[in-house]
């Protein structure tokens, strides 16, 4: 795999405009692909749905759907530690 130079504001030149701006579009058009999924929760490894889900909008735009989030209740994470005691 080959290493990529991170480009920031502060170690960036004018003439690296062009980079920075094409990395930033390949980065938001992949972040766009997740918009509106659907999220499990993960307990000791496995995914496990809930009876219930939230939808998690954008701040800035709320007609954006990030993503669909389990609703966490007694049913699934009624003993939080014993995922990891069984680690």
């Amino acid at each position: 795999m080959a290493t990529q130079t991170k480009i920031t504001y502060a170690t960036m030149t004018a003439d690296r405009m062009e980079d920075l701006h094409r990395e930033l579009d390949t980065a938001i058009a992949q972040v766009k692909s997740t918009f509106g999924k659907s999220y499990p929760l993960v307990i000791g490894g496995k995914e496990v749905k809930a009876a219930s889900e939230f939808d998690d909008r954008s701040p800035i735009d709320t007609r954006i759907l990030l993503g669909k989030f389990q609703s966490g209740g007694r049913g699934p994470v009624r003993d939080p530690s014993a995922a990891p005691k069984a680690a």
